[in-house]
């Protein structure tokens, strides 16, 4: 009885001894960001796709909604639609060392109308990355139908599900007593534009652009 009392103080002095690690190292987690940096380092050009920069802010497309924030809480977010003139690709960049900051993004499809037809995880290629596992979905709304991909990036690489995304941090922060950097990843296509091929082929192009002017962040 005494023996097992032991070890449950001994067990129990480890995990205080962690978490008071973690509290004090979770301070001194690298270079601190914000969302100038990533306007910063977002790419200015995909292909030959520009982004539409609005009056407010010649940065973004348009500014993310205000709810967004105060429920994300992210260090910043990037908003961009790239266009060839004839169509768009709207690109979102979320970033944030709080892994709540990662939700599953079905919440938000849902207050934006779109019902969802089809999802399957498909793989955007690039040069400097490898393949890059999207989670692709067809969503029905009013104005038609729509392809939507979204991923993430945390201390594992590349991630198609939050479920994953959430793993790769519990680990991290057991290992090293921090919380790492995240990268939330969507893309939407208009209404007229629903090839998946020539989509995902955007993706691609879109990360190798990301991961150049980014100096590997993105």
């Amino acid at each position: 009885m005494e023996g097992l009392k032991t070890r449950s103080y001994i067990v129990s002095g480890a995990l205080v001894l962690c978490f008071a690690g973690f509290q004090f190292t979770k301070a001194q987690q690298g270079p601190k960001r914000d969302e100038k940096f990533m306007e910063k380092a977002a790419p200015e050009r995909v292909g030959d796709r520009t982004y539409i920069h609005s009056n407010a802010n010649p940065e973004q497309s348009y500014r993310m909604d205000q709810t967004t924030y105060d429920i994300l809480q992210p260090y910043g977010i990037v908003c961009r639609a790239y266009t060839d003139g004839s169509n768009s690709i709207d690109a979102v960049l979320i970033a944030s060392r709080d892994k709540d900051s990662f939700h599953d993004p079905h919440l938000c499809f849902g207050g934006q109308g779109l019902v969802s037809e089809e999802e399957h995880v498909a793989m955007a290629k690039t040069q400097s990355l490898g393949d890059v596992p999207v989670r692709v979905a067809r969503f029905k709304s009013e104005s038609g139908t729509q392809l939507t991909g979204y991923f993430y990036k945390g201390p594992e690489g590349y991630k198609a599900s939050n479920s994953e995304l959430k793993i790769d941090i519990f680990k991290y922060q057991l290992v090293k007593g921090q919380n790492p950097e995240g990268v939330f990843y969507r893309f939407m296509t208009n209404a007229q534009t629903t090839n998946e091929e020539k989509f995902l082929k955007f993706i691609g192009e879109y990360m190798d652009a990301a991961h150049k002017s980014s100096n590997g962040f993105y």
